[in-house]
């Protein structure tokens, strides 16, 4: 809500697994007239637009889902940056931030800085090559 709020001319996309969390999300944007973003669920978004590219994507991914399935959402978003595009990871640095951050370069091919580093979270910097 944020984003959209912030940036009236954007459109915004919100996806999640949780039901009600993508109502609640959609309800309040509403409330909040808020016409330029929606929340879907992952699935129905992946499906009603397989072509859609990204200029930023924010995420602070479900880190304790174990690593194939961080992996597969990592392999499922991250390529949808558009070639100018950068995308924002949150992880904690005890949950496997820095691996992260190297799988990302070093399985995915992805430019990844650290930018930020407080209290053991990483923000990540993620460019295409």
């Amino acid at each position: 809500m944020a984003l959209a709020a912030a940036s009236p001319q954007a459109r915004i996309v919100g996806v999640d697994i949780n039901p009600r969390a993508i109502e609640l999300t959609n309800t309040n944007l509403d409330a909040n007239k808020l016409t330029n973003a929606n929340a879907y669920a992952t699935d129905t978004f992946l499906a009603q637009e397989p072509s859609t590219t990204f200029e930023v994507i924010w995420s602070n991914p479900p880190i304790r889902v174990g690593k194939s399935v961080l992996h597969e959402i990592m392999r499922t978003w991250l390529p949808r940056l558009s070639a100018t595009g950068v995308a924002y990871i949150v992880a904690n640095k005890n949950l496997g931030g820095d691996s992260l951050h190297k799988w990302l370069q070093n399985q995915m091919g992805l430019k990844v800085q650290r930018i930020r580093s407080k209290q053991g979270y990483r923000v990540l910097q993620i460019h295409p090559r």
